[in-house]
């Protein structure tokens, strides 16, 4: 009587999801790389939000052009200065919180607690809805090279969205599987029998 053929997916995951790289090395690499820009990117804005405060606007070259052209053309003089010192105000807010994210998506990978992911991967969701949102708002005014960085932003955001988050669901797997029984067969298995265990590899 043949035994059942059956792959032991409790024990299995995809650890390497491009070369040598795994998931974990991957997590704290994108996690390194958010955490140096969203710092980087709060003082930038910072920067801006001096230039609101002197009203030396339009003289500051970093100022994102088309975003300022946008509101110019939506609101009135007045309120269009009020709205960009709001709007950097509010990026200010929603940049530290990214910042603070990928502080725990370090503390999560190496305490093994895919719950501090979590942040990280929704702030992402928001992120990745901001520049598309972004990118059709500002459309009428945007350059090549502005459309081009805006594309390249969504699609790394996207990619590194999906590592964390597949790192996230093989930690929550790795936590809530069942122990592993003695003398289990870890390997795929044909009828049962564990080929590799009876013809090892020399």
């Amino acid at each position: 009587m043949y035994l059942e053929t059956k792959a032991h997916m409790n024990y299995w995951s995809t650890e390497n999801f491009c070369g040598r790289w795994t998931l974990r090395t991957g997590t704290l690499f994108i996690a390194s790389i958010t955490t140096v820009w969203s710092l980087s990117s709060v003082l930038w804005c910072v920067a801006v939000l001096f230039c609101f405060t002197g009203g030396h606007i339009d003289y500051c070259w970093f100022t994102p052009g088309p975003e300022i052209e946008t509101i110019n053309k939506i609101f009135v003089e007045e309120q269009a200065i009020d709205v960009q010192r709001i709007t950097v105000i509010c990026v200010i807010v929603y940049l530290t919180l990214y910042f603070i994210a990928s502080i725990m998506v370090f503390t999560g990978v190496f305490k093994k607690l895919p719950s501090l992911l979590s942040m990280w991967v929704g702030l992402t969701n928001i992120h990745m809805v901001v520049v598309l949102a972004d990118l059709l708002l500002t459309l009428a005014f945007t350059t090549l090279l502005h459309l081009l960085i805006t594309l390249a932003h969504f699609v790394a955001a996207l990619c590194a969205w999906v590592v964390v988050k597949s790192h996230r669901q093989q930690l929550r797997v790795f936590r809530t599987r069942p122990p592993v029984p003695d003398n289990a067969l870890l390997d795929y298995t044909v009828d049962g029998v564990d080929k590799i265990a009876l013809d090892p590899v020399p």
